[in-house]
């Protein structure tokens, strides 16, 4: 019965690692401050913040007409905020991930990951949702976007 129960945890947990994206550890220097599905931001957007003033108006846009958590420390003489707002999407189930975040011959280069979620995925919602990110990086020079997209494996 043991070996039974441990087969079909270990199937269970194969197929939701299909609809939870990746696993491995990326190759970045970010620190996420915040993600979400719900933001006040509808266009698809990426940002590069490198004072308070700048970031304090970012984060009241993000969460303008909701509840807005309060606004994290950010030490801008060594750090520089990024944010990734996927826009406006028919359903939910988007996660947005940094996957590489690090100092280049001309500057500072950030890549973000969109995963879209697969078919019958247990975190798709009908909802309209513009999911977003926002994180630090360590750097105060400017910085160059990358973004990729990609979509999950059908889950079960």
């Amino acid at each position: 019965m043991k070996k039974f129960l441990s087969i079909i945890l270990g199937a269970t947990m194969v197929m939701l690692s299909a609809c939870g994206g990746e696993t491995a550890k990326p190759d970045n220097q970010a620190t996420t401050l915040t993600f979400s599905q719900k933001s006040a931001i509808k266009d698809q957007a990426a940002k590069q913040i490198h004072d308070q003033d700048a970031f304090k108006k970012l984060w009241d846009d993000t969460y303008a007409g909701m509840t807005e958590p309060p606004l994290p420390t950010v030490d801008f003489t060594k750090n520089t905020v990024v944010a990734y707002y996927l826009g406006e999407m028919k359903h939910g189930g988007f996660v947005i991930r940094v996957t590489r975040a690090v100092a280049v011959k001309d500057g500072y280069d950030v890549d973000f990951l969109v995963i879209a979620p697969g078919a019958n995925c247990h975190n798709e919602t009908q909802d309209t949702t513009h999911a977003f990110l926002i994180a630090t990086v360590p750097t105060t020079q400017d910085i160059t976007f990358d973004v990729q997209n990609r979509k999950e494996a059908q889950c079960g």
